[in-house]
């Protein structure tokens, strides 16, 4: 699903009646800078690109429900299913799949692509979420991203959130290694604001991470450009 970080195309437009705010954006934050420095309301949709917006949250909801994309839109159902495509319950991580007049009919010329991504009439979106009792949808990662060390998912946006807190990273992605013990591990390459040691960034994940979550090891990059990540904001390996 796509909703975003702060930073990508953004416009803003007097639609008559007030002042709109309107972001193309990749993962959605709690709240957005842009709004709140230009104090304009706006409303949150998240879209796929195989089907269109999927989800919207007002402004009000976004602070009460900071962090989730919204409720289905109209004409439009939504549901996070498990790998047997049984409904999760309420806070259960699993995938987010679309079900609406406007989903695409199929891949063109890729017969097998569409059989994957739409089963029984759903759009199986490939992102990992939670559902609240409400309704509202909580993405977390893309499931191709997700890191299963010792049997256990390892979700990467929730570590480089964790890396970010540390005043001396600039920026964070989170990648998976082979591990021989558990299988994969994860392994942090950060962008240092500052001089710091690899050990202080472990030690900072203490406490806040569960240990099957935490890097095993972190490479130190001593210059202020951005760690690389594709077009939904996610790190990608090197």
């Amino acid at each position: 699903l796509l909703s975003g970080r702060v930073g990508s195309d953004m416009c803003i437009r007097d639609s008559g009646a007030g002042t709109e705010l309107a972001l193309g954006t990749d993962l959605c934050p709690p709240r957005s800078d842009a709004s709140d420095t230009l104090q304009l309301p706006g409303y949150r949709a998240c879209s796929v690109e195989t089907c269109g917006p999927a989800c919207l949250i007002s402004p009000e909801q976004a602070i009460a429900k900071a962090g989730s994309t919204g409720k289905a839109i109209f004409h439009t159902s939504v549901r996070v299913v498990n790998e047997e495509g049984n409904d999760c319950a309420p806070g259960e991580m699993g995938e987010v799949i679309i079900s609406g007049l406007h989903v695409m009919k199929e891949y063109w010329n890729r017969p097998e692509a569409t059989a994957e991504a739409i089963r029984d009439g759903w759009l199986y979106s490939g992102d990992l979420a939670a559902i609240d009792k409400e309704g509202f949808v909580y993405i977390q990662d893309r499931i191709k991203d997700m890191i299963i060390s010792g049997g256990e998912n390892v979700y990467p946006a929730e570590i480089e959130n964790v890396l970010l807190q540390h005043p001396k990273v600039a920026d964070a992605a989170v990648i998976g290694q082979p591990s021989e013990r558990w299988g994969e591990s994860a392994a942090a390459v950060r962008v240092a604001s500052g001089p710091v040691e690899p050990n202080e960034i472990l030690e900072h994940c203490e406490g806040k991470l569960a240990r099957f979550k935490q890097p095993r090891n972190v490479d130190c990059l001593l210059y202020t450009s951005p760690s690389p990540r594709d077009q939904r904001g996610s790190g990608v390996a090197g």
